[in-house]
């Protein structure tokens, strides 16, 4: 787990010292060493967080002829078994799973992402061919941006900060990223709140040559096999889940679990114990009855890990969420990023490696109070008139019983609204946007583009899951963990994200994963026996931070004054001050104005930076 930087382009190696500089700047991400490669028309750059092969794993790395070169950023899970294939065909220096990377090019090529399992962001240089490759794994856990400069070089690193640090690249605000902003709360897609810095998408791979890029998909999502009984089901899931564990407990530092008070995590940690003695886990809690602590503390005596338990009260709110702008480089209203950075700063001190169970939610269906009302629109779509009226009274029953108050209702009311000529996954997406096409116009932000999705549609529930999977896990799930993590130094590894467990998720049909009734169904059915008890009746809270307590904090209501409802906030360099005036009145509203707020103010400062 590092940080990856580099220029590539016609005499890259006029720009050494900037690359220097992108490589200081990630240096949260690899405090344990740095290095660059410095050739006529590229330079790599890397930040090292010593995880495997602490002897030899130095980058960037050569291959053993010298012909290629890389910066990675990852994991490869079960590299020796890879290793093992292609040993006779490679002479190995190292005992790398970086370097096995540099085989796998070499003996295949580009068609190496058919070979590279794990999590990862990487770029090889090939002298002879004068050419970068650069790859992204297929789920987007580790990130990769990338511009092109003034001269025509490719500018890349694995956070935006590093790209600005370079000097090369156009810090202008891009419009479109800050009205998806608005709407989801995060950046989505290819697009940056910059717009000439880009995200090279998951499952995607990016080819520089002659001064030209070309991008290209290597992985997609799994047809949906023939309906499995449940039965089968549960026994390859359990081998599959237990594996990949396993691969992913693979270190030569200390390795932990995040253990919540729910199934995912309790699944991993269940797995986890069983295989390491003396296991680290790590929870968090809320104040009040939302808190998961006592669930957690008990899942911790239940599988006898050494536990670091703490709550909201041991940290600052304000300071955490002023903290964003800086770990993230983007206006980023996840507000459960504040304990996601208390959590890692905690496991930090025991450990380099912790497991966690995201990616659960999206495959297996978790997001219930988000499902139900597609379900309902699936139903009503082929419904007639009087049913579809009978149909959306029964799902406004379920919604009630789902409990779920920290929900903005404001989505439940969205889907009674929808079009039923519409296809629906753009019905599902519809469903999660915060604002109309018509306030972004009276913002002057340009009117929402759907994200691409990239999948045969199979009109039923699995159409919302893979939305989920492919826009809402990499965007803000994963850019909240990475970032976070990255910002102490802390590698987050993710078992369900292991591909072959998500493929095999991902091909399953949406009945085995969720009903009106239950969420998780294959979870629960295969993990049960080996939980405790409580999981079995006690729904899903999530780690969703409870932002109308904080926003009462008397610091808090400070900043929401000056920094929203005053004309000369820095906000209002990016907005119109008076058509802003309807999601100010919103008290909903204000988390997410806010966290924008102290990103302008960010801005601002490294403005005047520039300037003096």
């Amino acid at each position: 787990m590092c940080g990856i930087a580099g220029i590539a382009g016609h005499r890259a190696i006029s720009h050494s010292h900037r690359v220097d500089r992108m490589v200081g700047a990630l240096s949260h991400r690899g405090p344990d060493d740095s290095g660059i490669f410095r050739s006529t028309n590229c330079v790599l750059g890397h930040s090292r967080l010593s995880i495997v092969d602490l002897d030899s794993g130095q980058q960037p790395m050569h291959s053993f002829d010298g012909s290629l070169s890389i910066t990675f950023n990852g994991e490869i899970y079960g590299y020796d078994e890879i290793k093992k294939t292609i040993k006779d065909k490679y002479p190995f220096q190292t005992n790398s799973d970086t370097e096995v990377i540099l085989a796998l090019f070499h003996q295949y090529g580009d068609l190496m992402m058919d070979h590279l399992p794990g999590m990862f962001a990487f770029a090889i240089w090939d002298e002879k061919k004068q050419r970068l490759f650069c790859g992204r794994d297929r789920f987007g856990e580790k990130p990769f941006y990338y511009g092109v400069s003034e001269d025509g070089c490719l500018v890349f690193a694995s956070e935006i900060k590093a790209i600005l640090a370079s000097g090369l690249i156009s810090d202008k605000v891009c419009r479109h990223a800050l009205g998806d902003y608005l709407d989801f709360g995060y950046t989505q897609g290819t697009r940056s709140i910059y717009e000439s810095i880009s995200r090279l998408l998951p499952a995607h791979t990016l080819n520089w040559s002659s001064d030209k890029a070309s991008i290209n998909r290597y992985w997609f999502f799994p047809k949906e096999r023939e309906r499995r009984n449940i039965c089968d089901a549960t026994e390859e899931f359990a081998h599959l889940m237990t594996e990949s564990v396993k691969r992913q407990l693979v270190a030569d530092v200390n390795v932990g679990c995040f253990l919540s008070g729910g199934i995912d995590s309790n699944t991993v940690c269940a797995i986890a114990s069983s295989q390491k003695q003396d296991l680290h886990s790590f929870s968090f809690g809320y104040k009040g009855t939302a808190s998961e602590l006592p669930f957690a503390n008990q899942s911790a005596e239940f599988f006898n890990t050494n536990h670091t338990a703490f709550e909201e009260g041991d940290i600052s709110v304000r300071d955490s969420l002023k903290r964003m702008p800086q770990i993230f480089d983007e206006p980023f209203s996840d507000s459960s990023a504040v304990p996601m950075v208390a959590i890692c700063e905690r496991a930090r001190r025991h450990c380099k490696v912790v497991l966690t169970g995201d990616g659960g939610d999206e495959l297996l269906g978790g997001y219930t109070w988000w499902y139900l009302p597609h379900l309902q629109y699936l139903k009503l779509k082929n419904a007639s008139q009087m049913s579809r009226w009978l149909v959306f009274l029964k799902a406004i029953m379920e919604k009630i019983s789902f409990n779920k108050s920290y929900v903005n209702r404001s989505k439940w009311s969205a889907w009674s609204r929808n079009d039923h000529e519409l296809g629906s996954v753009q019905n599902f997406e519809r469903g999660r946007r915060a604002i109309s096409d018509e306030m972004r116009t009276q913002l002057g932000l340009p009117s929402f583009k759907s994200s691409s999705l990239s999948w045969n549609l199979s009109h039923d529930m699995n159409d919302a899951m893979r939305w989920d999977t492919s826009v809402y896990m990499p965007d803000d799930i994963l850019v909240k963990t990475d970032r976070t993590s990255m910002s102490v130094g802390l590698e987050l590894r993710s078992p369900f994200l292991d591909v072959q467990v998500a493929e095999f998720l991902l091909s399953l049909g949406p009945d085995l994963k969720f009903d009106s009734g239950r969420d998780k169904i294959l979870l629960r059915e295969t993990f049960q026996p080996q939980l405790p008890a409580y999981l079995a009746s006690v729904p899903k809270k999530g780690f969703g931070a409870p932002n109308s307590n904080w926003l009462n904090d008397l610091a808090i209501k400070r900043d929401v004054s000056d920094l929203i409802f005053d004309r000369k906030s820095s906000l209002y360099n990016v907005l119109p001050y008076e058509e802003t005036a309807l999601l100010r009145k919103d008290q909903k509203n204000h988390m997410c104005l806010l966290n924008l707020s102290y990103w302008c103010e960010q801005e601002r400062k490294r403005f005047e930076r520039k300037a003096a």
